[in-house]
C-alpha cells in the first residue's frame, strides 16, 4: 500500500466532490468559499478508495464495492456527528456540510 498512489486518487476525487458541493450550494456568502466540505470528503473516501482498489490493486469491482462499505459507514457517522452538533449547539454548519 503506497500512500502517495492513494493520495493521487484522493486529491482528484476530493476536487470533484468540492465542485459538486459548490454547484449544489452556490456562493450566497463569502464563507461558502472555504474548501472544507463534508460532501467532498465523502466522495473522496468512497470514490477515491474504490478507484484505488480497482486500478492499483486489481480487485474486482464487486469486491471493491464491498470494501467501500466501511467508508460509506464512516461517512454516515461523520454526517451524524455534524447533525448532532448542529442540533445540540444550534450552530449553522451548512457551509461545511456543503448541502
Amino acid at each position: 500500500m503506497n500512500p502517495i498512489k492513494r493520495l493521487r486518487y484522493y486529491s482528484v476525487t476530493y476536487l470533484i466532490g468540492l465542485l459538486i458541493s459548490w454547484y449544489g450550494t452556490g456562493f450566497p456568502e463569502w464563507y461558502y468559499w472555504i474548501p472544507v466540505k463534508i460532501v467532498a470528503i465523502f466522495v473522496m473516501l468512497v470514490a477515491g478508495n474504490g478507484i484505488y482498489y480497482i486500478a492499483e490493486e486489481g480487485v474486482h469491482f464487486l469486491i471493491a464495492g464491498c470494501k467501500m462499505i466501511k467508508y460509506i459507514l464512516i461517512s454516515f457517522a461523520i454526517l451524524f456527528i455534524f447533525a448532532f452538533i448542529q442540533h445540540i449547539f444550534r450552530i449553522d454548519l451548512a457551509f461545511i456540510v456543503g448541502i
